[in-house]
């Protein structure tokens, strides 16, 4: 809360500055009339144009609009109003940018004052709208119309016969406070859309606060991506004539006195039947009402579907609302209506979470008492469940509206469990295919609930951001601070059935805790779970027994964190570095019913005593032992024996129906991450200063790596991958044959005088990675030894040859050893062909990745784009592919990017993926290194490092934006650590301190500290 505080004072005290947003001040205005539009004509971004009346662009004309371009439009109602109309035949090209939306609004609007207009009534029909008009078919008997909010004319026609009808694009465009009164339920919309064809494109648009509709189609066939309507005067979306296009992510908010229907779905007018009958399909949906508890009757449901009308709504969220959640109409004294449709099967709600309604959750309720309607809660296969998303909404402009669901299982949200199913189809009986629109994602929903608050398509560019609306709510997480939180002590005994361990509570494991067989824990976001210590069968861990699942799935700003008794949170110095840091508790084990390759095909996990809840292994490689998101597992490695520790995450014969996604190990004492047989992928895994190796295999694992990380340190880190077959036999099949993309693995430092990391990786025992992509580099030994066969009748020397174990399109540098391909190779020579076949595209190179090892902010692992790097020159080539030779396959898993290692060198440090939630970064370690122990020049303070090195009001602005609003780090963040305290920290404290000293008199910038 004390940060939202911040920025609001911040931004009341430099109203003119506009955060990632176009400004008008200062810029020329120059006034356009009907008149104005001749032939082709083009707005400029330096110039502020003021609609005059109303303005068209007529048959032949073409308007092209610049981004970061504004128009105002004049105050005025019936004919005395202000709109852009594009008539049939009339193009429209308003292409801004997220750096750079076009904004339509209106001329009492001071974009450069996010409070200068009203939130509610007074903010809208303050001009008309943007209406756009096309040649596509419509369903009335005229098969022509005159759109509403217009006198009618020739030049107000819509409607025909051309379906692929191009009206122009409109992309990153905002529209804002209209919605003119022509007449009785006679307005202009946010945007009208009359007969406009599937060859107009429109993505990301926003209608903010206009009198009537957000969104109103009648008819034609266009397709809308990225769409936000928030706190209009009537419905969200509205649909007419025959509208048969589709629509995904799309968000409506209402407020609490005006809004009426998310959706409003109307098929024919004149007459009802007619045909085509309206039948859009929509995905990824998040319609938000008037609030479950407002007091307001004028939002009564979410959707009212009439007249035949037959949407199909897949992969949505509907909540929020003060009534009902549908109706659809009964045929009356016409010969058919919706319920015709819905029973006819072409009325499609599937796969959508609906909650958090003021009348009531039942179905039949839901329903409005329809039975017809009623089927679709109560038929599970259309999988419509009814469950809290768990979105924080306030309607307020306090950085608190969050439109992300809380991705755990406790909330019961549906999921793409069958994307044949799922993924929106066209809907062939009615002509319109969808064929490369719909984009295949895995959450439901208008927003990646794993995402970043900053990053979500809304971000940026709305007046829904801008003025203060959009904002990260944690949902009750409360940060990740185990301060004043109670704590409740868990043992074996107390995993029984069906167990919730919510954030607002540490829970403290005592001893070994199993989830069994049939048993489920869900771990809140932002919950803390602390173990007490001791080794071998004293030691505490959480071990998911076969059968058994485990969803803990976090979000960036709320991850789930598993440490010891003896860490502080609030701390992060508190725990040593090196081994005093590690082996303070034991860690996490999962274990499942997939295939490993020993003679018996089950086995007892390493670190616990034998028993039938420690096996892992069967025949299941598609077994599900649930889900991991967001996960920081640190200070663990208890020993139960000789060579028999536990590792941070253990994974032994776990399938690949369990998702790990952003997973971090931190100074583990054994292994960061071990696979015992199985077939599970991860996907973003970060292993940092753990005792043993970073990421160990055995006993026939084939799945999956992409992104990941291992940092040594210098003294006890040993391999970055200790790869090994099968262990009895070694020969044993399946082999292990995983694949990994885009990894970086560091070593305990090229120069480091410990022999105890002595190579990248050691392969044996049939073993036969893939690895592509990838960066290794910094290690104190040498590359890669593969072993040879010796007393076994194969081993890894043998899947090499024959084409199995493949290292390609990988960067190898800065070895103690040398860098030439056979020291690399450690003088084999059947591994030496890894470097010197040109066709694997290996290069020996320096990444220059900048590595210090210590919390000072200077560990940075993207590696330099101009460092002669491979690249994805062949992306059939060097696109993970399968390994058909050995079973799985990865169809669809592997991203396609363009860079190798596990970081975008693109991406800032802030953005980079491993931000924010990891104890790599809370810890200090993460940070943007230039290549200098220090860039700090006399005093701190100039943050904007502009060449007049003044510390001013644009080095605050420039701070403000580089820590909440997604902005660019400093050049120099030596320079920005103000108040000069030893940690070199760059946080809150430095910005109070800024605060202070420009407007509070508070002491000067501190002097630059030596070494940050």
């Amino acid at each position: 809360m004390f940060r939202r505080l911040l920025i609001a004072f911040v931004l009341c005290l430099v109203p003119a500055i506009a955060f990632g947003q176009v400004s008008d001040n200062g810029k020329p205005v120059k006034t356009i009339t009907d008149a104005d539009i001749v032939g082709t004509v083009t707005f400029d971004s330096d110039t502020v144009y003021n609609l005059d009346g109303f303005v068209f662009v007529d048959s032949g004309e073409v308007l092209n609009i610049e981004a970061g371009t504004i128009i105002k439009a004049n105050p005025g109602q019936a004919e005395l109003a202000s709109a852009l109309i594009v008539s049939q035949g009339g193009l429209l090209n308003a292409i801004g940018t997220e750096n750079a939306p076009i904004i339509f609004t209106s001329t009492s609007d001071d974009l450069d004052d996010p409070s200068d207009i009203p939130y509610g009534n007074a903010g809208r029909k303050l001009w008309g709208g943007v209406i756009m008009l096309g040649y596509a078919t419509i369903n009335t008997t005229a098969g022509v119309g005159n759109i509403e909010g217009l006198p009618p004319s020739a030049r107000t026609q819509y409607g025909g016969s051309i379906d692929n009808d191009n009206s122009g694009t409109l992309q990153y465009v905002s529209i804002r406070h209209g919605g003119s009164v022509f007449g009785d339920a006679d307005e202009i919309n946010g945007l009208t859309l009359g007969g406009v064809g599937n060859g107009t494109t429109i993505d990301y648009l926003e209608i903010f606060q206009n009198f009537d509709d957000g969104v109103e189609w009648f008819g034609g066939t266009v397709r809308i991506k990225h769409a936000i309507v928030a706190f209009c005067g009537d419905d969200g979306f509205d649909i007419d004539e025959g509208w048969s296009g589709g629509v995904q992510f799309g968000m409506t908010i209402m407020d609490e006195e005006d809004g009426e229907n998310s959706g409003e779905h109307d098929g024919g007018t004149t007459p009802e039947n007619g045909t085509p009958f309206a039948t859009p399909v929509f995905s990824n949906m998040t319609y938000l009402g008037a609030g479950a508890n407002a007091a307001t009757s004028a939002n009564p449901r979410v959707f009212n579907i009439r007249d035949n009308c037959s949407p199909a709504y897949y992969n949505s969220i509907f909540s929020d609302h003060n009534g009902i959640g549908i109706i659809v109409e009964q045929s009356g004294s016409q010969p058919t209506d919706s319920e015709d449709r819905l029973l006819a099967g072409d009325l499609v709600f599937q796969n959508n979470a609906w909650g958090l309604f003021k009348s009531g959750y039942a179905p039949s309720v839901l329903a409005g008492g329809q039975s017809w309607t009623e089927t679709l809660f109560t038929d599970a296969s259309f999988q419509n469940r009814i469950t809290d998303p768990g979105i924080n909404v306030s309607r307020q402009p306090d950085g608190m509206n969050d439109p992300r669901p809380k991705n755990n299982t406790a909330k019961n949200l549906p999921s793409w469990t069958d994307p044949t199913q799922y993924n929106p189809p066209a809907k062939p009986n009615f002509g319109q295919t969808f064929a490369g629109f719909f984009e295949d994602v895995d959450y439901i929903g208008a927003f990646d609930p794993n995402a970043n608050i900053g990053d979500l398509w809304v971000a940026n560019w709305t007046a829904f951001d801008f003025y203060g609306f959009l904002g990260e709510n944690d949902g009750g997480c409360g940060g990740i601070t185990d301060n004043g939180k109670p704590v409740e002590t868990v043992t074996d005994a107390d995993i029984v059935g069906d167990v919730y361990w919510s954030s607002d509570t540490v829970w403290n494991l005592d001893g070994f805790v199993f989830v069994d067989s049939g048993e489920t824990l869900t771990i809140e976001a932002g919950t803390i779970i602390k173990a007490n210590p001791g080794q071998a069968e004293l030691a505490s861990a959480l071990i998911v027994s076969q059968g058994g699942k485990l969803f803990a799935n976090g979000t960036r700003e709320c991850p789930i964190i598993f440490t010891s008794t003896s860490d502080d949170l609030d701390d992060p110095s508190d725990i040593p570095y090196g081994n005093a840091g590690r082996k303070l508790w034991g860690g996490v084990i999962m274990l499942g019913y997939a295939t490993i390759n020993t003679t018996a095909g089950v086995g007892n996990i390493e670190g616990l005593p034998p028993s039938v809840r420690t096996q892992y292994g069967g025949s299941i490689d598609n077994d599900n032992s649930g889900s991991l998101r967001f996960v920081s597992i640190r200070h663990g490695g208890s020993v139960f024996g000789d060579a028999d520790e536990i590792n941070g995450l253990t994974l032994g014969g776990v399938g690949n129906g369990t998702t790990i996604d952003y997973v971090e190990i931190f100074q583990n004492f054994d292994d960061g991450i071990e696979w015992f047989g199985g077939t599970v992928r991860i996907k973003h895994a970060v292993v940092a200063f753990c005792g043993d190796d970073g990421f160990d295999i055995d006993e026939g694992w084939s799945g999956g790596v992409q992104y990941g990380f291992t940092i040594m340190d210098e003294e006890d880190s040993e391999n970055s991958g200790e790869h090994d077959g099968g262990t009895t036999p070694e020969n044993g099949t399946p082999f292990a044959t995983p694949v990994f993309s885009n990894m970086t693995y560091l070593g305990a430092g090229a120069n480091a005088a410990t022999s105890a990391n002595p190579r990248v990786f050691n392969i044996r025992d049939n073993c036969s990675p893939a690895y592509y992509n990838s960066i290794f580099s910094d290690h104190n030994g040498i590359g890669i030894i593969v072993e040879q066969s010796g007393s076994q009748p194969t081993d890894s020397e043998d899947r090499l040859l024959a084409g199995d174990l493949v290292f390609r399109n990988n960067a190898w540098g800065v070895f103690t050893a040398g860098n030439t391909p056979s020291i690399l190779a450690g003088g084999q020579s059947w591994t030496e062909t890894l470097f010197t076949t040109g066709s694997f595209n290996n290069l020996i190179v320096d990444p220059q990745i900048y590595v210090t090892r210590a919390a000072d902010q200077q560990n940075d692992p993207r590696p330099k784009a101009t460092a002669g790097l491979p690249s994805w020159t062949d992306p059939t080539a060097y696109n993970p592919p399968a390994k058909p030779n050995f079973g799985q396959t990865f169809a669809g898993w592997f991203d396609e990017v363009d860079y190798v290692g596990g970081f975008d060198p693109n991406v800032s440090i802030e953005d980079n993926w491993m931000a924010g939630w990891t104890a790599f970064d809370t810890y200090g370690y993460l940070g943007e290194n230039n290549g200098s122990s220090s860039c700090c020049v006399g005093n701190t303070g100039n943050v904007n490092a502009d060449a007049g090195g003044t510390v001013d009001l644009s080095d605050l602005i420039y701070f403000v934006n580089y820590l909440f609003l997604g902005g660019p780090a400093p050049t120099c963040l030596s320079a920005a650590n103000v108040n000069g305290d030893l940690s070199c920290t760059v946080d809150l404290s430095d910005l109070i301190y800024l605060v202070n000293y420009l407007f509070l008199g508070g002491p000067a910038p501190a002097a630059c500290v030596a070494g940050c």
